[in-house]
């Protein structure tokens, strides 16, 4: 049976969920136990270390003992059948001690001693809203305990919260995202049917988590102009030029999982899409018209292929240890899109060394949501293309072939133009 993992900054809701969710699991038909880390025994010696002055020294010693006890556990409760529910894991650690220690080496050392959890649940909330939670739910005598404030702090919480969507997908085999401003009974539904989904218990997907990086950071760094935002702009495709690589990584360290649900209509955030135009060995480029969920874009003909970064994208751990691992997130969602869509990656150029520039469109509510970075990849070999639910009519047409057809979408212009 699974093991669960309920994650979030504190004040996120975590012990109202798990409640709910244990109770509605077992309605479900499925034995499910909750099991909570630190535990009683650590917090005690937490709260003692905190006293004496020590709290930042003994913590980490204090919380792998606590851990191993913690996974005896789990492991009894698993080989009874039953699916372990947990108040915080390995994620944690890394989130919480990372803003203090080496994060890269505290999430290298949990990731070699423990395996991760079958599904990690997180609760998001600003840090804002947590502090505000925390205070009220706390008496004046609470308030004043020191063992408490180092939680209360804004900042502190705000780097948590940075630490806790940086390592998501590396700490767990499948991740669900919850905004935990939800009513509680929302975001129980939300984790019921997440876990249901797991079990194979429901017809209904997995929720699906999607990166995105706020509007406000991609405007500060450049790559969206004030005036871009109007609805009377036109689509913008920017070529990269000097220090462009290192302001996009700072833009990509400023993003966070959502839900897909959520980000499909908030402005205030931009959806992360690779958009890699594909040539094949005689410089022509891929192209197809477009079917599939995306409503708003059917028959309109594309020239890139692209989607939204997955938390199981970005699984492997060695992303994380250099300054640009958000450059890697994107590689790796630029992968997995070719190996979807016309076979293996090997297959073709590495799309990082052709990162060719942005595109925005903020002209109509599907560019309003969505942030392009342009990557120009060349196939090793004859393309073999493959026909899905996404792609109508695909082929491959020389740029100024393709700068005669009427339905080209805003992007595939903009693009185009550029050649």
């Amino acid at each position: 049976m699974p093991k669960i993992v309920i994650e979030g900054i504190d004040g996120s809701g975590k012990s109202s969920l798990i409640a709910a969710l244990t109770k509605s699991l077992n309605e479900a038909g499925v034995k499910a136990t909750f099991l909570s880390e630190p535990t009683d025994e650590a917090r005690a010696k937490l709260r003692e270390a905190s006293a004496r002055g020590t709290f930042h020294a003994d913590a980490p010693a204090i919380f792998r003992e606590d851990r191993q006890q913690v996974i005896n556990g789990i492991e009894e409760k698993l080989l009874d059948g039953e699916t372990v529910i947990l108040d915080r894991h390995m994620l944690s650690t890394i989130a919480y001690q990372g803003v203090k220690e080496d994060i890269v080496k505290i999430a290298s050392e949990q990731l070699w001693n423990f395996a991760p959890p079958d599904l990690t649940i997180l609760l998001d909330l600003p840090a804002e809203v947590a502090v505000d939670r925390i205070k009220a739910g706390r008496s004046e005598n609470e308030l004043e305990d020191d063992s408490n404030k180092h939680f209360e702090q804004l900042d502190y919480l705000k780097q948590v919260r940075k630490n806790y969507h940086r390592f998501l997908g590396v700490a767990s085999v499948h991740s669900v995202v919850i905004d935990a401003t939800r009513p509680p009974d929302a975001v129980a539904a939300i984790a019921t049917n997440a876990v249901l989904a797991l079990l194979g218990k429901t017809s209904q997907k997995m929720p699906q988590s999607i990166f995105c990086v706020p509007t406000q950071t991609l405007v500060k760094e450049g790559f969206i102009l004030e005036s871009d935002r109007d609805t009377n702009s036109t689509t913008r495709c920017r070529r990269f030029q000097n220090d462009d690589f290192q302001k996009l990584q700072r833009a990509l360290q400023e993003g966070m999982w959502v839900e897909r649900v959520l980000a499909e209509t908030n402005e205030e955030l931009k959806q992360i899409i690779p958009a890699i135009v594909v040539l094949d060995p005689f410089n022509k480029i891929l192209n197809y018209t477009r079917k599939g969920k995306e409503e708003r874009l059917h028959r309109q003909v594309s020239i890139n292929l692209g989607g939204h970064i997955d938390p199981e994208d970005v699984s492997d751990a060695e992303f994380f240890k250099s300054d640009d691992w958000g450059w890697q997130m994107v590689k790796a969602g630029a992968n997995r899109e070719l190996h979807e869509e016309l076979g293996s990656a090997a297959n073709f150029c590495d799309p990082l060394e052709y990162a060719f520039g942005v595109i925005n469109d903020d002209s109509n509510e599907v560019g309003r949501v969505h942030f392009g970075i342009l990557l120009f990849t060349k196939s090793k070999a004859a393309l073999h293309l493959r026909f899905n639910e996404e792609t109508g009519a695909v082929q491959t047409k020389t740029p100024e072939e393709l700068k005669t057809n009427p339905n080209l979408e805003g992007w595939a212009k903009a693009i185009l133009a550029t050649f």
